[in-house]
């Protein structure tokens, strides 16, 4: 089964961070898909079940931002 999770990366600025925040997601197993609105700053990820949201909170995090 398919979850979505949204997130908002308030510390996201540019198109620079964007790929950041989506191509440290993307590693993830389980991952489908990553959208992010820049204006809205919101990071919505597909995702498998299995694929806990604390590891994508800490994708973000290693990638150099914070995830609310």
């Amino acid at each position: 089964m398919i979850e979505k999770t949204e997130f908002k990366v308030l510390d996201m600025h540019c198109v620079h961070c964007v790929k950041h925040v989506e191509e440290s997601i993307k590693k993830l197993k389980g991952v489908k898909k990553v959208k992010i609105d820049l204006e809205s700053k919101n990071v919505t990820v597909y995702h498998k079940d299995k694929t806990k949201v604390e590891e994508i909170k800490e994708a973000i995090v290693l990638s150099g931002y914070t995830p609310e």
